[in-house]
């Protein structure tokens, strides 16, 4: 088994497209020990290279609205009216305090957005 480090972004997308050939492989055998060594090598790169970060709370109930089609009037039962939101913002604050409400309510997938 020959696996370099993967120190460039040539050497991370050529690491991404043999994990993408080996997937699936069998542990406990040379292709599944390589799929490991090559899964831990990109997950150390990515780590320093290409850093996730948590979504804008804001951000992350508008996406998930638009990915459930809801709409303003589908949450405001559960975080107010627009009048009573700064800026005409989501009402993060009241959210993340409330998340109970938000877990438990919703016929049309509030639910998922807790984990």
């Amino acid at each position: 088994m020959e696996i370099q480090p993967i120190k460039t972004e040539k050497d991370y997308k050529k690491a991404l497209r043999t994990i993408e050939e080996i997937w699936g492989a069998k542990e406990n055998t040379s292709k599944g020990d390589r799929l490991d060594v090559l899964i831990t090598l990109v997950d150390a790169y990515e780590a320093t290279h290409h850093p996730s970060y948590p979504p804008d709370p804001v951000a992350a109930i508008e996406f998930h609205m638009d990915q459930n089609q809801l709409e303003r009037s589908d949450i405001e039962k559960y975080i107010g009216t627009r009048a009573r939101a700064p800026c005409g913002k989501l009402v993060v604050p009241c959210l993340l305090a409330d998340s109970n409400s938000l877990a438990g309510g919703g016929q049309r997938g509030f639910h998922g957005l807790r984990g």
